[in-house]
């Protein structure tokens, strides 16, 4: 490198944290997907909210529960292997390939 370009070779006797991937930070910066959640879950236990706290606790289980059971029950209905968002997901790269 200090042969073909001498500037770059410059640049990187530098502070490695500016260009190499192990100094950079993986803490999220960004709380988006944290807020969508949330968003959701607001959205599905709205009207258990509103309810006295043990109420509100018991609503929120048992729907949480319902939702564990209805998926399960979709996944044990199905004829194949992988799950049918992986395969579209799939698909979509293999024509993104093309």
């Amino acid at each position: 490198m200090q042969y073909l370009n001498a500037l770059a070779w410059d640049w990187l006797k530098k502070d490695p944290k500016h260009f190499s991937g192990l100094h950079f930070c993986t803490n999220v910066k960004c709380d988006s997907m944290d807020n969508s959640m949330y968003g959701i879950l607001n959205g599905t236990i709205i009207k258990a909210r509103f309810k006295p706290f043990v109420s509100m606790l018991k609503e929120i289980y048992n729907k949480s529960i319902q939702r564990i059971v209805n998926r399960k029950e979709w996944i044990i209905g199905l004829n194949q292997a992988i799950n049918p968002r992986i395969i579209t997901k799939i698909n979509k790269e293999k024509t993104k390939a093309r």
